[in-house]
């Protein structure tokens, strides 16, 4: 049973959190597995010498042991398994747990329930069958978690090796002077309506894009960035009938903007962590992407992540509050070697941070793709793009993201290239205000 129960903790559940949201990682199982079995081996251990010292206490107390062990890892696996359908989201927003007091009964019944039939199967059946029953649960929920795990990475490409490509931020503050450049500004999870009325109702903000022509008529085209970031770089529809992976390569290999861009001589630099899973030769034409190779900056802060998402999951109710993490926590774990340049990362404070570097100039033409968090959630940023405790609320993130905007957009001006720069400020998809 303490086989079962570390391989449904340390392993089971961190590859099947891995498999489903793969896109979401930016490392890929070679990196994670050895982790998990590190973490098998030290909760197998702990149980293992939990049973020995119980058994040199005596044959009675072992039984004891094991049957409590038994109700615990079965109301565990059900409770992960069958009682998970309904938790929050991880995007860090805020948390009403009211919503979800309802489960609590569930965690109470559960409990209640196993261990009344532990102790009536006992009561009928003595205690040796109850240690036979937990034995053949525990085999049998280790088979179903074996198959289950294998068929869920065979479903999901999760063999897949990366490969050590890493985005860097070479090049963010250079711009050509004598030649021509060109600016994608993507300003994530930020509605055109809301945008609209607020450069409506704020003089200082609406002057920051007097030059600029607003499209009120346009729309997103997929709710999810790595879908709809690509569809803006190709106007290629993701229609499903390939692998997101391969429709992502295909196209940064192949998109005519790219393409039309070399053609005039054009330098291209894209800041995003939405690239696709595998390294390809042909990706190293945009100037910030490196192939360095990437690991974990503490396996135990990933330990403790790991266990923070499988309790979320898992554990009984009142303690999954503990338990809630932030995607980009992963990221934070990333650290590469021998890189001249920081790792980019999307978040506001990092794009307004290298604002205050100084502009340096390049012969030639430029092309740069900047994709920023701008509104998306959390609400962490006020309208002057500050990092606060707590959270705020929409419309404080679309007018952070105007801000913010806006700030690129004085930078330009201010190293004297705003009048050779083509600038485009646009979204990928907008947010359920509601």
């Amino acid at each position: 049973m303490s086989i079962t129960m570390g391989i449904m903790i340390c392993i089971f559940e961190p590859l099947q959190l891995y498999f489903t949201n793969i896109e979401e990682y930016w490392f890929d199982i070679y990196n994670l597995f050895p982790v998990c079995l590190k973490m098998f081996a030290a909760l197998f251990g702990a149980g293992l010498l939990l049973f020995i010292i119980a058994r040199l206490i005596g044959y009675k107390f072992w039984k004891i042991i094991y049957i409590i062990y038994g109700v615990v890892f079965l109301c565990t696996y059900i409770q992960g398994n069958y009682l998970a359908g309904n938790l929050p989201l991880l995007d860090g927003s805020v948390v009403n747990w009211q919503n979800y007091d309802y489960q609590r009964k569930y965690t109470i019944i559960l409990w209640s329930a196993v261990i009344l039939i532990t102790a009536l199967v006992g009561w009928k059946r003595k205690s040796e069958f109850v240690v036979k029953m937990y034995f053949y649960i525990s085999s049998v929920v280790l088979s179903v978690l074996i198959v289950t795990c294998l068929i869920t990475g065979m479903n999901h490409n999760g063999l897949l090796d990366k490969g050590d490509l890493t985005v860097t931020t070479d090049k963010f503050m250079t711009m050509s002077k004598e030649g021509k450049n060109f600016v994608i500004l993507l300003l994530d999870a930020t509605r055109g309506e809301e945008m609209y009325e607020l450069l409506m109702q704020d003089d200082e903000i609406r002057a920051k894009f007097k030059d600029f022509t607003y499209y009120d008529d346009t729309m997103g085209s997929y709710p999810l960035t790595n879908h709809s970031l690509h569809y803006v770089l190709s106007g290629d529809w993701y229609e499903y009938d390939e692998l997101i992976n391969d429709y992502r390569t295909r196209v940064l290999l192949e998109a005519p903007l790219f393409t039309e861009l070399q053609n005039r001589d054009y330098s291209m630099e894209l800041y995003t962590l939405e690239m696709p899973f595998v390294d390809n030769e042909g990706f190293y034409r945009f100037d910030n992407f490196k192939k360095k190779q990437a690991w974990f900056s503490s396996e135990w802060k990933l330990i403790k992540l790991e266990l923070r998402l499988v309790g979320l999951k898992y554990a009984p109710y009142d303690l999954k509050r503990r338990c809630l993490a932030l995607p980009d926590e992963f990221d934070n774990l990333k650290v590469v070697e021998d890189l001249e340049y920081e790792v980019y990362s999307p978040e506001n404070s990092f794009f307004m941070q290298h604002l205050k570097e100084d502009m340096e100039y390049i012969p030639g033409n430029n092309f740069k793709f900047i994709h920023v968090n701008g509104a998306h959630v959390p609400f962490r940023y006020n309208r002057n793009v500050e990092l606060i405790d707590g959270q705020t609320n929409y419309d404080e993130a679309v007018a952070a993201a105007a801000n913010m905007a806006g700030a690129y957009i004085q930078k330009l001006q201010a190293a004297d290239v705003y009048d050779n720069t083509v600038i485009i400020v646009l979204s990928d998809h907008g947010y359920n205000v509601r």
